[in-house]
């Protein structure tokens, strides 16, 4: 049982490649937390993972609720991991995690970190061409080397790309995280088709169509900029600068929804 969170398919990448090492089954948390479905019995399950993008070193909204919410029932034994994707460094984020688990009662085994192309559009021009290309390979040999790890059940903090001073880091980063997800800059240029899709991926529900364009409905998402990303004519914008930077989705992540 594998529980996976992405905005542009890199976690959800990670997460089938570590699936199909442990010929297990890939659970999406965006999923869970709109269906409200958050009790699982393990009886049969013989390791749990958790597979998700760091957000500001630390964890998403949407992983947070989940973790708030979540019950595990027959965990006892079982072998419990964490992949994190980071376009940089995971800073403390696995120690996010493996606190707020331990909050619930379930003991964390083994953290490990990859990282793989960043998507956050409005810092950064994210990567495209043979650079993305070059990330994703170095990123699916890391990743392999992670799944034999943990089919060899191995235990421990294993993320090798921390960065410097990770819980200072994210100490000071993740505060911004919550300032920042206001969704008052989002908006669909007239290049908008009416496709929906931005819709029907948005982890919070925060976008309805409206008169067949894209209306926020709510003040704040995720801030996943999924939206942004998997817009089919790059119709959706942040504030300003975006429309000049490229857009980024794994091309690897197969039957990318939510």
């Amino acid at each position: 049982m594998i529980f996976y969170f992405t905005g542009t398919g890199n976690s959800k990448h990670a997460a089938q490649m570590i699936a199909e090492s442990e010929n297990d089954t890939l659970y999406s948390i965006t999923q869970a937390v709109r269906e409200r479905k958050f009790t699982y019995n393990l009886d049969d399950e013989k390791a749990i993972g958790f597979v998700f993008p760091v957000y500001f070193g630390g964890l998403s909204s949407i992983v947070r609720e989940f973790i708030e919410n979540v019950r595990f029932e027959n965990i006892k034994d079982k072998y419990v991991y964490l992949l994190l994707t980071c376009g940089g460094k995971t800073y403390d984020a696995g120690g996010m995690f493996a606190k707020r688990m331990a909050e619930r009662g379930y003991q964390v085994d083994a953290l490990y970190g990859v990282r793989m192309p960043d998507n956050y559009v409005p810092m950064f021009n994210p990567p495209t061409g043979e650079k993305a290309e070059a990330l994703l390979a170095q990123a699916v040999k890391e990743i392999r080397e992670i799944a034999l790890s943990i089919q060899a059940r191995k235990k421990g903090d294993m993320i090798a790309v921390k960065g410097m001073f990770p819980k200072a880091a994210t100490a000071l980063m993740y505060p911004f995280y919550d300032r920042t997800r206001k969704t008052k800059k989002f908006y669909a240029t007239d290049a908008c088709t009416g496709c929906g899709l931005c819709e029907k991926i948005c982890p919070c529900g925060a976008i309805e169509l409206k008169n067949g364009k894209p209306v926020w409905v709510k003040e704040i998402c995720a801030q996943c900029f999924g939206c942004l990303h998997r817009c089919p004519v790059r119709a959706i914008q942040f504030g300003k600068g975006t429309d000049k930077r490229e857009r980024y989705v794994n091309p690897y992540s197969e039957g990318l929804k939510i």
